[in-house]
């Protein structure tokens, strides 16, 4: 019985782990398409078509 409720709490722990991950990683892909879009919008509004794409989010995909 106490090996299973550790095993348990165990499994639990790294699922809530991963799932945390996963989530914050799409947080940050989030937030690096928001700065994409926003940065086209900027650009755009000075009349340059061209877009600078940070090479941080770009080595990450």
């Amino acid at each position: 019985q106490v090996f299973l409720s550790v095993f348990g709490t165990t499994f639990l722990s790294s699922m809530w782990t991963k799932h945390t991950l996963t989530s914050f990683s799409d947080f940050a892909h989030i937030r690096g398409l928001i700065l994409i879009l926003g940065h086209r919008i900027v650009t755009r509004k000075k009349g340059t078509s061209t877009v600078k794409v940070p090479p941080a989010f770009v080595s990450r995909f």
